[in-house]
């Protein structure tokens, strides 16, 4: 875009509690976390803690209603959520952090809190540290680590208002590695400094964790004067290009509403080492900038890269553009380069989707289906092939919701990929 749009402009927003019963289920009232991950919103629900099961509900980029699955947890279910190396991050209305498997809901990994943390509520992980960071909705937020499956405390912070020294209510939390104050924790609250009908019950506040320092950022005072800051927060540069986007849980009398604002440009596609460093007159240090273009779609890319040095006694700037391209192919193919096995399409499906492979030479050639525990559900394809491109519609009907993989083999060649079936 040629003129960025503002900060915490409201890009897309939906009523949850209204699609889920759209879909002839019960309305969910309390809708509590939520994650974007592997191209989905991945919501979490309670039933407003009826003892009924409680459901992650899976919604597609803009919203629309994909599927469900049942969660592991009763009274009322998973709370804030985090996505971090594939897996699923939950806390529960109970001493533990849980790992989830997304596709199936079945618990990977729990982990005990250590002695003093009464409960937990909110949750965030540092990718870089890995450290975590819970706590309940009041008292004292923690930074613990993960060592050997045993989580010790590494830090503990009071998060107070800023502005009246009165405790925040934390609903979620979320890790911003681009925040360019180097305040990357953002907490989502109920807070409300002065009273107001007109004015909806929410403020967002972001702490520095090396200095406990904390700022308050926005109100979102344009929301509809109902809404309140009861949910559960999510940070991420995958759902747009373009920007950062900040997901939140927004608790509204009408039904719980997600909404998806723009929190700031996108540059997790740059990084580089080192950020900081000290040279005496006449030495000289290489900057090393990794530039990654996996999860970007084609479109121009811009950053400026500032360098403050104390010898000069002035900012120097270096702009750094990137231009993603798609590369065309000769409109007639004879034979591919090369062998490959391309992603599934749709992923998530429901329940038929379709898988292409390449094969560079003739050779007896098999696509078989896994489930998540490695047994084989289907064989799609055991035959001699000649070398050439092919397509092949796997149908999953008859099939539970869950991760599935599907692996060729032809030769010498082997690969495998996953997809997810929803129902």
């Amino acid at each position: 875009r040629d003129e960025p749009d503002e900060a915490w402009e409201m890009m897309l927003s939906w009523n949850v509690t209204d699609s889920v019963a759209n879909q002839d289920q019960d309305p969910d009232y309390r809708i509590q976390g939520v994650v974007y991950a592997d191209d989905v919103w991945i919501i979490s629900g309670s039933n407003g803690s009826r003892n009924t099961e409680n459901y992650f509900y899976i919604f597609d980029r803009w919203g629309n209603y994909f599927g469900r699955v049942v969660q592991p947890f009763e009274g009322y279910g998973a709370y804030d959520m985090e996505y971090y190396n594939g897996d699923l991050y939950c806390t529960a209305n109970d001493n533990n952090i849980y790992k989830v498997n997304q596709a199936n809901g079945e618990i990977l990994a729990s982990y005990s809190l250590p002695r003093g943390i009464p409960e937990v509520r909110t949750i965030a992980i540092d990718p870089a540290t890995g450290y975590i960071y819970t706590g309940a909705s009041i008292n004292r937020l923690y930074r613990l680590e993960l060592t050997n499956d045993s989580l010790s405390i590494n830090n503990s912070y009071v998060t107070n208002d800023p502005r009246s020294y009165e405790s925040i209510r934390r609903y979620g939390i979320a890790w911003f590695r681009d925040d360019p104050d180097g305040f990357n924790l953002y907490m989502f609250s109920n807070i409300e400094l002065v009273a107001d009908p007109e004015h909806p019950n929410i403020s967002i506040f972001k702490m520095n964790p090396n200095t406990d320092e904390i700022r308050f950022v926005t109100d979102l005072a344009y929301l509809d004067p109902g809404c309140r800051g009861r949910g559960g927060i999510f940070i991420t540069p995958k759902w747009n290009n373009l920007v950062w986007a900040f997901a939140a849980v927004i608790d509204n009398p009408d039904g719980d509403i997600v909404g998806v604002f723009e929190l700031a440009p996108n540059s997790s596609w740059i990084d580089y080492s080192p950020r900081s460093d000290t040279l005496i007159a006449g030495e000289s240090q290489q900057i090393d900038i990794l530039i990654n273009t996996a999860d970007l779609d084609t479109g121009m890319y811009g950053v400026v890269i500032e360098f403050t040095h104390n010898a000069a006694g002035s900012v120097t700037n270096i702009p750094v553009d990137l231009q993603i391209t798609t590369l065309s192919a000769p409109v007639e193919v004879t034979l591919p380069l090369e062998y490959a096995l391309e992603q599934n399409y749709p992923n998530p499906f429901n329940p038929a989707t379709s898988i292409e492979y390449s094969l560079r030479e003739a050779n007896f050639t098999e696509l078989t289906i896994f489930d998540i525990m490695g047994r084989e559900v289907v064989n799609l394809v055991q035959e001699n092939q000649p070398a050439g491109r092919y397509r092949v519609t796997f149908d999953g009907g008859t099939f539970p919701t869950g991760l599935y993989f599907y692996q060729i083999k032809s030769g010498q060649f082997t690969s495998v990929r996953k997809m997810l079936l929803m129902k």
